[in-house]
């Protein structure tokens, strides 16, 4: 979820905690991945391989929706990209 300049999120193994500026369209931030479970489990792990991780990301918002992308700084070759869709207010 990202609100008022803060990004909270997470899923069955990950916490996700950070922060995000927008100007105008434009959108900058980063957030770090943290395990808070399944550490043995072969089917929960982190998709840069590594954990935890911080990633830095920008990107444009518009008519709903913000596409970003990013990249681990402990992982710079690794890019990731994700397109977020408003779903209420």
């Amino acid at each position: 979820m990202l609100q008022d300049g803060q990004i909270r999120g997470g899923d069955s193994s990950f916490a996700y905690v950070g922060s995000y500026t927008q100007d105008g369209a434009r959108v900058f931030g980063n957030l770090r991945g943290t395990r808070h479970a399944n550490a043995d489990h072969p089917d929960h792990y982190s998709v840069f391989g590594i954990d935890p991780v911080d990633v830095d990301f920008d990107g444009v918002a518009s008519d709903g929706y913000v596409s970003i992308e990013g990249s681990a700084r402990e992982t710079p070759s690794l890019s990731m990209r994700a397109l977020l869709k408003r779903i209420g207010d």
